[in-house]
This record gives C-alpha cells, structure tokens and sequence, in this order.
C-alpha cells in the first residue's frame, strides 16, 4: 500500500484517512483531459417511444450516451477491473478545531454523539476520521483554505478541479469559509474557461459550481443555456451535487417547447374562426383563409402538425425549434384593383409568426436561485432568526 502525508497543520489533532483516491476515476479523467475543450455530453433518453418533432431534413443528429446514476455522495465512479492496482492512502494531518469552526459536517462528525470519528484514539489521542473515492488534490487544496494556509492555495485552477473543490464544499457544507478564494477562482475562469455558449460537459460543470458556491447571475446564465439547447428529457447529472434544479431545468425546457407549439396551433385555431376579422372585413373570409391554409402547410411540413408532439419533445431543442417557424413561406395578399397596381393586404402571416416566437423568447430564462432559496441573502436571513430564536431563550 501507498501512502502519502500531509501536514495541514503543525498541531494536528485529527487525521483524515483518503481511501482510494478518485484520481484514477474515469469520470474525472475523461473531464480532466482538456478542460478548455467543450466536449459533447454522451447520454441517451429513456422516452424512445415519444414521437420526435425534428423536422425532415438531412440534419446531423449527434449520438449520446448512458446517463450516470444520480447520487450525492462523492463525485466517483467505480473503478474497473483493468485500473485497479495498489491501493492508495492520503493521509491529511488538521486541526479539528479548524474543521469544526469553518463546518458543521465537521463539527458533527467530531462531536463524539453520532460518529464514530467523535471518539479520540486511546494510543495518540487524536481523532480518525475515514473517507474515500476523493479527489486527493482537490482535499488538500480545501483543507488548506480551511487551515489559512494562503501560499499553499494556488491562484487559480483548473474548471474540472473547481468542480471536485465545490463537491467537497458541498457535501462537507463549508462553501462559506472558502468564499473568498473561491471569488478569486471564479474570477480567472471566466476568463479562462468562460461558461460555454453550447450545450456540453463544460455546461454541466458550470452549473454545479454555481449552484454550489450560490452564483446568481452565472447561474442564470449556464440553466438558460441548457434549457434552450437541451434536446432530451432530463439532465446528466455526472454524479454531481445538482439534482436539486434538474427537475425544474427539465421543467422549464418542456414549457418553453410547448409554449410555441402550443401558440402556433393558437394561431391557426384563430384563423379558422368563422367570426374572424382582418384590418380589412370585407375580405375577412379570404384572408383568414389563405394564411390558415399556408400555416397548416408549414407547420406540417416542420412536424408541428399531426400528430400533435407531446413532452418530453425528446430530440428536440428549444434553441432549433424556435427557428424553425420563420421557415413557413408567407403568401402576398393584395386587393383586387381596376388599377394596373395592386393595393397590398397587411395582414402578414410572418408578422404574425414573428410576434408568437418573439413572445415566447422573451419568457425563456434561465433559473433562479432565489425560487431555491439558494441566495447569499437567504443565509443571512437565517442566521438572524438562530440568533434571534437564541436570544429569546
């Protein structure tokens, strides 16, 4: 067995055991590989017996792989048979004292009620606490801005090891005590590795650390991405921390597919009204005519037609359907005249199908943290009413 040591802290106290470091994960490796690439996420949809709405065309579908089990556990995958070798062990020398002030995992887990790890070794006195499937580096890193060890914390990083470091934050809730290195991290990867304009594994990350470190506005910006590129149902979760939003990211997608189908069927029901009426009444009849029969050929020649598509719209994005309309030809409508010229008819099918895609735009956002009740502000709010509440005692 391999073994490695650090030591955090001069008057370490507790030990933290790294079992099976996820360095040699191929989750992790496969994302580590290039970070400034925007790879493709491979995954498949369940729902293959929805009817598509993709139009007919020679358009390049791209190929997507099994979705990994949700779990908010550590980032890890099991390793395979042909990676396993000699076990690895990393030893963290800390200060449960440190651990304890900057987590309340920590501070649970030393408490000596629950955990084991409460319990101070008889021989040495120190607490032992196990973990494992960590990433060894990602750990150090977080236990050094924990311990203020500030010329051991690099300047930046990479956006896959941010990700490992949020992970960690999370599940050892202590986001808060590695806020300002992880402002200066932040700052460097927009620069960087800016949130990616498509749909890919980058995305995915992007949205876990800002979810995880509570970033509004690169929050916003990375779900409302995902909803409007998004072409299956559901997310990819890559076994990170993100399954609290994915529902309603999957949610919003659906809705805003749906809300312009649902207003072109709209359109066309309007214009197959009997009581229908143009800029112009005496024409009325024609006009409404014409533009329904052009409408019901474009919106089947697009798919959109019969039979009607139904969530979860799979193979479909937002992003190529809300294109999609401004291919329906609209016809020219002119009055009879006893001129040589025509008087032109204002009514314009495209007008109108510009306005419903125009409508439908202005709706799609991406989430908010605030409907998560994930804002900094949120966390001050319940601070005060613990300390109220104590106060009252």
């Amino acid at each position: 067995m391999t073994r490695i040591a650090h030591d955090v802290h001069s008057g370490a106290d507790t030990i933290i055991i790294l079992k099976n470091p996820l360095a040699g994960s191929k989750v992790w490796k496969d994302l580590d590989a290039d970070d400034h690439v925007e790879k493709p996420v491979l995954e498949s949809d369940s729902n293959t017996d929805q009817p598509s709405i993709a139009e007919p065309s020679s358009e390049e579908v791209v190929p997507e792989a099994s979705e990994e089990t949700v779990d908010q556990q550590p980032v890890a995958e099991e390793s395979s048979e042909e990676e396993e070798g000699e076990e690895q062990e990393v030893h963290y020398h800390v200060s449960s004292i440190l651990l304890k002030t900057a987590s309340p995992k920590f501070a649970s887990m030393l408490s000596g009620e629950i955990w084991k790890e409460g319990i101070r070794n008889e021989e040495d006195g120190c607490y032992y606490i196990l973990v494992e499937k960590w990433d060894a580096e990602a750990f150090l890193i977080l236990l050094n801005v924990l311990h203020l060890r500030n010329r051991q914390v690099p300047r930046s990083v990479s956006l896959s090891m941010l990700t490992k470091i949020a992970v960690l934050a999370d599940y050892f809730t202590c986001t808060e005590a590695i806020e300002l290195s992880t402002e200066i991290w932040v700052k460097d990867l927009k620069d960087t590795t800016p949130i990616p304009s498509n749909y890919c594994q980058n995305l995915i990350l992007w949205m876990c650390i800002t979810w995880v470190l509570r970033l509004p506005q690169e929050f916003t910006q990375a779900t409302g991405i995902a909803i409007r590129q998004r072409t299956l149902a559901g997310l990819p979760t890559l076994d990170l921390p993100i399954i609290g939003f994915v529902d309603k990211l999957a949610t919003a997608r659906v809705q805003a597919i749906d809300a312009i189908i649902s207003q072109l069927h709209d359109l066309l029901d309007k214009y197959s009204d009997a009581n229908y009426s143009c800029s112009c009444d005496f024409y009325s009849f024609e006009c409404s005519s014409i533009l329904y029969g052009a409408l019901t050929k474009g919106m089947n020649q697009l798919g959109l037609l019969l039979p009607y598509p139904v969530a979860p719209f799979s193979g479909t994005s937002y992003q190529d359907l809300h294109e999609r309309p401004f291919k329906i030809k609209s016809p020219n409508l002119s009055h009879p005249s006893k001129e040589k010229y025509k008087a032109p008819h204002f009514c314009s099918l495209k007008v109108q199908v510009r306005g419903v895609i125009n409508r439908v735009r202005r709706s799609v956002n991406g989430l908010d943290l605030e409907d998560f009740g994930r804002t900094l502000s949120a966390d001050v709010s319940i601070t005060n009413e613990k300390v109220s509440a104590r106060a009252s005692i």
